[in-house]
């Protein structure tokens, strides 16, 4: 199956059918602009609770606005919020979904910026590690970069290394502008490869990954 050709009218019936998202909790790290904010606002229209946990609160306060136009329910936490888990925990009760959406757009340019890529490793190593106290059950990071660089593939190991550590207690991917992991499920074609991808690229992605999760459990149910 090529997730990348699939109609994204068919991806959400998809959705709907394997892993219904009404009454889910979805909650999104940096889900309030481009892909993020594409993600965010497709799940709360399929009946997702969101859970966001934003870098930028005025784009933040506004995405909330828009949801809750919608009669969707959201609730935003600042990154550096303290005792954050625990507040998640107290609002929502638990998570069904964790989506690590990171972004790096200007690294290998000094040691600021590799700096601030040691702190996103730092957060998602926690984020990881708290999230059986969730009781999530899908973990998907959706990490893209502009530039192929040391530092972006020194994030990628860590993904993937904890993407092992961590699989007995949720399924985990990973959707990178290169491949959907675990196993690399599916490559994407080199003309895709070869240009920026869109925030429906991704999207389209991660909500690939939510119907292999809800495929497998199917399978395993029967």
């Amino acid at each position: 199956m090529n997730s990348w050709k699939i109609n994204y009218k068919s991806i959400i019936l998809l959705v709907s059918d394997y892993m219904n998202p009404v009454d889910k909790v979805l909650l999104i790290v940096d889900g309030e602009s481009g892909a993020g904010q594409d993600i965010s606002e497709t799940f709360s229209k399929n009946g997702a609770r969101i859970v966001l946990i934003y870098t930028d609160k005025e784009k933040a306060v506004k995405l909330k606005e828009k949801i809750e136009k919608m009669e969707g329910i959201i609730n935003i936490f600042s990154r550096d919020e303290k005792n954050l888990y625990d507040k998640v925990k107290q609002i929502a009760g638990r998570v069904d979904i964790i989506i690590n959406n990171i972004y790096f757009e200007n690294i290998n340019k000094g040691n600021e910026d590799f700096m601030n890529v040691l702190q996103s490793l730092d957060y998602y190593i926690n984020f990881i590690k708290n999230a059986r106290n969730f009781g999530a059950t899908l973990i998907i990071n959706a990490v893209y970069n502009k530039d192929d660089s040391f530092e972006y593939s020194m994030v990628k190991s860590v993904f993937d290394t904890f993407t092992l550590k961590y699989k007995t207690d949720a399924r985990i991917f990973t959707v990178s502008s290169s491949n959907i992991d675990p196993e690399y499920i599916e490559k994407l074609p080199d003309k895709i490869s070869e240009k920026k991808l869109q925030s429906s690229d991704i999207t389209n992605a991660i909500i690939f990954s939510t119907i292999v999760d809800g495929i497998n459990r199917k399978i395993l149910d029967l």
